[in-house]
């Protein structure tokens, strides 16, 4: 996905990592760095330094931007109780101690 700022008066004279990880904040900044590495982060068109210095009327254009972060951990689908088997046995029990057979992630 292809993200474009117009940088304001407000902005004018930040950092682009620091103008970035505030309008970015849910990507990990390991992840900014890398876009802005691999030439995905261009203002006016041109390669973009992570440390230049903004200006009124620069525009700043993300490649990539929402791309999921590949060593990100994938969210977990949930289930409800009754989807869950509730058939494991017991191995071992005493008063102080229960081993059961159980599917993992349970």
């Amino acid at each position: 996905m292809k993200l474009e700022y117009t940088i304001s008066q407000d902005a004018a004279g930040q950092r682009l990592d620091k103008f970035l990880r505030k309008r970015l904040a849910e990507m990990p900044l390991s992840h900014l760095y890398k876009l802005v590495r691999t030439k995905k982060v261009r203002v006016n068109g041109a390669r973009a330094d992570i440390a230049q210095l903004l200006n009124p009327g620069d525009v700043v254009v993300v490649h990539g931007a929402r791309e999921a972060n590949p060593q990100a951990p994938r969210p977990r689908e949930l289930r409800s109780p009754a989807a869950v088997p509730q058939d494991f046995g017991v191995l071992y029990e005493d008063p102080h101690i229960l081993v059961c057979d159980k599917p993992a992630g349970l």
